[in-house]
């Protein structure tokens, strides 16, 4: 396990280098600023790009998406990290998305996101006062003078009897806000300028367009942003996601409001119970995320203690039997002592999982009976009827499914989703959602109660 090298953000330097991300924006006048082509800050929009599969209209929809740098040769420093998760977190806001919980890694990044219906963002933002507005949200990202100099050029153009450019401005701002699409490749970009501008380089930066998976709510959701902030785990650079300062669930554990209001999301929980003092949403979710972390302790010492077990068995096995039944012996030996080690091992990674009590002396009592509760809170997260080994196998590999599944949820769901985007399916499509497939044999189908759209055969698992 690496031990984890965190730059000081406080340092001078740095926050000097963060001012391009984190300062707001001073639009500059010209052809940009109004030409209907462009973007109010001037930037094409480009293609339309693939087809992309969305939520049911008229209720919100949640997303994994996921983008990784060229080749995933690019690897971004702990200034990098910082200035990746300050613009996913700002041009969120811009866009009136909901970040629920996110990852940034060297070389890649996974959000967790919450996209509002956009019939109902538009209504917000058209009639008497609509237009005002929108020039007010727009502070949020934009200087005071570059909004100013908007609301003037509106002004002009409706002066001039330009009503329908005036228009076409004010409805390229709003196209920018609900839209998983825009909201990637804004941050993205201007990753990107920011990026290239402090290491001197220029060209791309990241490899195609991003990857995202319609995720319905309940067990789905939570095992997503579990799946998320597992990252840094699975890439062994902690052994705790609450140790990993790029991590929504590490962010919320260190008081942030925006990701509180994500994890109460995801747990199904009202969205500012955990600032009223409600400890639901936290508990469960580190529950969910220790019985994980608990598992993967007692399988390392499972493997240990049987191989130690076989090694001593073997030997006085032979000396009793002379050869004749060292098979029937060895097994009988190596379940008995495996069965009494692993109980002691389960005993040792539930006291860690928990956090040892300062200085290393812990109430064994205590310790007991809140991995007894932790056990008995994560079934929020691993209802009965699944496999819940099973499951927390999936989140410490890697998983097709949660970037290429395209569709993630109960059967009922991803049918629902497959309806909503039956023009863009296949007319020789014969099947709609398939189990996702055993994590050990991949030739078989899983219980871990989850669905796709996308049936992946290769590559499945991999370890993180």
């Amino acid at each position: 396990m690496k031990t984890p090298q965190v730059t000081d953000l406080q340092q001078n330097g740095v926050r000097e280098a963060l001012l391009g991300v984190e300062s707001k924006t001073a639009a500059s006048l010209g052809a940009g600023w109004w030409d209907k082509r462009m973007d109010v800050d001037g930037v094409s929009r480009g293609t339309k790009g693939r087809k992309r599969l969305f939520g049911a209209m008229g209720q919100p929809s949640c997303y994994h998406v996921m983008s990784r740098t060229v080749g995933g040769d690019v690897f971004f420093d702990d200034v990098e990290k910082e200035a990746l998760k300050t613009l996913i977190w700002k041009l969120a806001r811009f866009c009136r998305v909901r970040v629920l919980t996110y990852s940034v890694m060297g070389n890649h990044f996974h959000v967790l996101l919450e996209v509002p219906d956009k019939q109902k963002l538009v209504q917000e933002f058209t009639g008497e006062d609509g237009e005002r507005r929108l020039l007010t949200h727009m502070h949020c990202l934009y200087s005071t003078s570059a909004v100013e100099s908007l609301a003037d050029e509106l002004q002009r153009m409706r002066d001039e009897g330009r009503e329908n450019d005036a228009q076409a401005v004010v409805d390229s701002v709003i196209a920018r806000m609900a839209n998983l699409s825009r909201y990637m490749k804004e941050v993205k970009e201007r990753f990107t300028r920011w990026y290239n501008k402090r290491r001197g380089r220029r060209g791309t930066l990241w490899m195609d367009r991003f990857k995202s998976v319609i995720v319905g709510d309940g067990k789905a959701l939570r095992t997503m942003a579990q799946y998320i902030d597992l990252n840094a785990v699975r890439a062994e650079i902690v052994n705790d996601p609450a140790d990993y300062r790029w991590c929504g669930w590490a962010e919320a554990l260190g008081g942030s409001r925006r990701a509180k209001r994500g994890i109460c999301r995801v747990m199904d929980c009202a969205l500012d119970g955990w600032e009223r003092g409600a400890k639901d949403a936290a508990e469960n979710y580190s529950a969910a995320m220790n019985a994980v972390l608990v598992g993967e302790r007692v399988g390392e010492r499972v493997g240990e203690r049987v191989d130690e077990c076989v090694g001593e068995c073997v030997g006085e096995c032979v000396g009793e039997c002379g050869g004749e039944c060292v098979g029937e012996c060895v097994g009988e030996c190596v379940g008995e002592r495996v069965d009494e080690r692993v109980d002691e091992r389960v005993d040792e990674a539930e006291m860690h999982a928990e956090g040892q009590a300062e200085g290393g002396n812990c109430d064994v009592r205590e310790t007991a009976r809140q991995a007894e509760s932790a056990a008995a809170t994560a079934e929020l997260a691993v209802p009965q009827e699944t496999n819940s080994c099973e499951l927390g196998n999936l989140l410490l590999r890697r998983v097709r499914y949660f970037t290429d599944g395209a569709v993630i949820g109960t059967k009922a769901f991803v049918q629902s989703v497959f309806e909503a985007n039956r023009g863009k399916m296949s007319v020789t499509r014969t099947h709609v959602s398939q189990a996702l497939r055993d994590p050990n044999d991949a030739t078989k189908r899983g219980k871990t109660g989850l669905y796709t759209l996308r049936d992946l055969r290769m590559d499945v698992y991999d370890e993180g």
